[in-house]
């Protein structure tokens, strides 16, 4: 808050021949390095706006805490006070760049190891520009109010940077990362988040969060957050929105909430393991759910409208979720959902032990199985090409729910005022349900030769909602050989193929096209056909034929259309993905590599109409970016003026001096400083 001034001047005294002590404020660029070990913050300390404070690896910052034992000890300290407040904090107008390594990580911890004594955190407030943790270590932080109705909830709070977290450990930190800078992009990659029993109390007035993470939308730019690769263990919750969570791992046996909190923008979840989750996703809007694990716990999804969830799999828990949602290909081992009327198609629903089933016979229920359940089939509704055997019971007796059945497998009679025969339907005799699958003691409940769901469905509009079957093959196929491609009854096709799809790896279109993780490629037209590229960068996403348009998206890079054709045959379209960064602290704040000489190049080449040009100069100094054409006449001056060492993107459009579009041809890139220069080859195909 800049309306708070502290008068204190940043004070560096030295304790030992190796430590500082620093409070106050910070007004020009610094540098903390393990020659200063530790560095003992013990007041306040405010970095001020354009001010940058780089900390090496192996640097250890011990900040002043104090201690909390009772809930009137919280309220008496938490107040910052003009500075008064016992425990500090540092302040950061301007921007901190942290980045350790493995072998030497940057600690910012108490100062000392009292039970329950914690240190405020670090705020990024307005002005601040960017917040870079790499291989950092934050424990033992807490709340404090810093003006009225104002907080620092967490390790790291903030309100204005673009933040970069990568490879930090959180422990014990009652919030771990508060971001509300909206119009800025927030990753945190291959992070942890860990508590232990110090942040547990007795005094339930204490409002411990647990390790909390928020981060809310980035309005009005959509998918700039990113949360991947990361563990987190007796978590409390997430209030997120507008993000990319994928490949994490929250495991608790502390009943944590992680808590989606959609509302006009979307979170993606794929690829994340969630065990003993009291509400693994609440979701009050949209979200779209793919290839993730629900284990244990209470509920795994609690959505209030709109959400997709896709080849998901769910054992011992519940879903609630409203009627827009739609599942599809997803597998629930001793897990209930509640009704769908939007679509629930292509899921193997086994196991459930009381209550009421997982299978609802609303408006899109078809291709299902019901196996082994206390009750088969429940609500009000027309059961399609489902399977529904071995259960205890076929629907709740409590209340009279009329349902239809039309083209199921079924081991019980369709008689009484609230059963429907719409004709078929195929009855077998409950001893003979193995034959039914390919491996009934296995759970694989795919069909076996010769089963009677084989080409035994019916057409209906809903169909063309789900046109892939169980395990992503083709949704229609000719399995008992007639001639005559009919749906099996089912969430499996018998015989089909495995679909083919796209797939490669997403990279960075300049330099040597390194690997660009944790890429979202979804379809422009339908959210829930997405995939998020892995820690290789490796994609793969299972299709039936056609040409598609999808949007690709990361924070830090520009987002593009691609459109990508897959073939008849199944076979694989095979394409890398290529992004252009479109914001870096590299180039002002990190010390750029050592360079020898210029480099230079470009990203489309060939390319139409524009592309990216890349250079890196070894020297501060001047630099001009010219383009010639093959005649060795001026097409167009880039740029010329000064510039750090270090490596930049410039765009050329395809236009001379005077803005007229080139022709097709051969281009030259020439970058000349003081000393050197260097050339690119250019091709422009119209």
């Amino acid at each position: 808050m800049k309306g708070l001034s502290l008068l204190v001047i940043l004070l560096f005294t030295l304790v030992s021949l190796n430590s500082i002590q620093v409070g106050g404020t910070m007004t020009q660029d610094t540098i903390w390095s393990p020659a200063d070990n530790p560095v003992q913050v013990l007041e306040h300390l405010i970095i001020s706006e354009g001010v940058t404070l780089t900390i090496l690896p192996g640097t250890e910052i011990y900040i002043r805490p104090r201690q909390i034992l009772t809930f009137e000890q919280y309220m008496a300290g938490v107040e910052y006070a003009g500075g008064t407040s016992e425990h500090k904090i540092i302040w950061c107008y301007g921007n901190i760049i942290a980045e350790g390594t493995a072998d030497n990580p940057i600690i910012f911890t108490r100062m000392n190891d009292e039970v329950k004594t914690f240190w405020g955190g670090i705020l990024f407030y307005y002005g601040s520009e960017w917040g870079v943790f790499r291989n950092c270590q934050f424990s033992f932080t807490s709340d404090i109010m810093i003006g009225p109705g104002s907080w620092v909830i967490a390790a790291l709070s903030n309100c204005s940077a673009n933040l970069i977290v990568q490879d930090c450990e959180f422990f014990n930190c009652w919030g771990s990362i508060d971001d509300s800078a909206r119009d800025k992009q927030i990753e945190i990659i291959s992070s942890s988040f860990i508590t232990d029993d110090e942040l547990n109390y007795t005094d339930d007035d204490i409002p411990v969060k647990r390790n909390a993470l928020k981060v809310f939308g980035r309005y009005p730019i959509r998918n700039e957050g990113l949360i991947a690769n990361c563990y987190f263990e007796n978590f409390n919750y997430a209030d997120t929105d507008n993000l990319q969570w994928c490949f994490n791992t929250l495991e608790s046996g502390g009943n944590p909430t992680l808590m989606a909190s959609c509302d006009e923008y979307y979170n993606f979840f794929y690829g994340n393991s969630f065990t003993n989750a009291f509400t693994a996703l609440h979701v009050s809007d949209v979200a779209y759910i793919r290839n993730n694990r629900f284990i244990s716990g209470n509920e795994s999804i609690d959505g209030n409208s709109n959400v997709k969830v896709v080849n998901n799999y769910f054992f011992w828990n519940e879903m609630l979720c409203d009627d827009g949602s739609t599942y599809v290909n997803n597998k629930f081992f001793s897990a209930r959902c509640f009704p769908t009327r939007q679509g629930f198609s292509n899921n193997v629903l086994h196991d459930i032990p009381s209550n009421e089933s997982v299978l609802y016979g609303l408006e899109n229920c078809h291709n299902n199985a019901s196996i082994n359940n206390y009750y088969g089939a429940s609500f009000t509704g027309t059961f399609v090409n489902d399977i529904i055997v071995g259960n205890d019971n076929v629907h709740p007796t409590n209340t009279i729910r009329v349902k239809s059945f039309q083209n199921c497998i079924i081991d019980f009679p369709i008689e009484g005022d609230d059963m429907v025969d719409l004709g078929g339907n195929i009855f077998i005799d409950p001893d003979s349900i193995a034959s039914l699958f390919l491996d009934y003691e296995g759970r694989d409940f795919r069909p076996a030769p010769g089963s009677p769901a084989i080409d035994a469905g019916c057409w209906v509009d809903t169909l063309s909602w789900c046109e892939y079957a169980g395990g992503f093959t083709e949704r229609f196929w000719d399995g008992d050989g007639d001639g005559i491609a009919q749906p099996d009854i089912g969430p499996y096709e018998y015989g089909a193929p495995a679909l083919g799809g796209i797939k490669g790896y997403t990279r960075k279109s300049t330099g040597n096209n390194e690997i660009v993780p944790y890429v979202l490629i979804h379809n422009a037209y339908d959210y829930s056909e997405f995939v998020i590229s892995d820690s290789l960068g490796y994609y793969e996403l299972p299709l039936t034929a056609g040409r598609y348009e999808f949007v690709v998206q990361r924070v830090f890079y520009d987002s593009l259309y691609v459109h990508k054709q897959v073939n008849a045959d199944y076979s694989w379209n095979e394409s890398d993905i290529f992004l252009v960064q479109n914001t870096t602290y590299n180039d002002e704040y990190e010390i750029s590599p050592q360079l020898s000489s210029i480099e230079v190049s470009n990203f489309p080449n060939p390319f139409n109409p524009s592309t990216t040009i890349s250079y890196s100069s070894p020297e501060s100094g001047d630099v001009e970016v010219t383009i010639f054409n093959v005649r060795g006449q001026l097409v167009k001056q880039l740029y010329k003026g000064f510039k750090p060492k270090g490596g930049y993107n410039i765009k050329w459009d395809g236009t001379d001096e005077h803005n007229n579009t080139v022709a097709t041809g051969v281009y030259f890139t020439i970058v000349k400083t003081g000393n050197e220069q260097k050339s690119n080859k250019m091709l422009l195909m119209k």
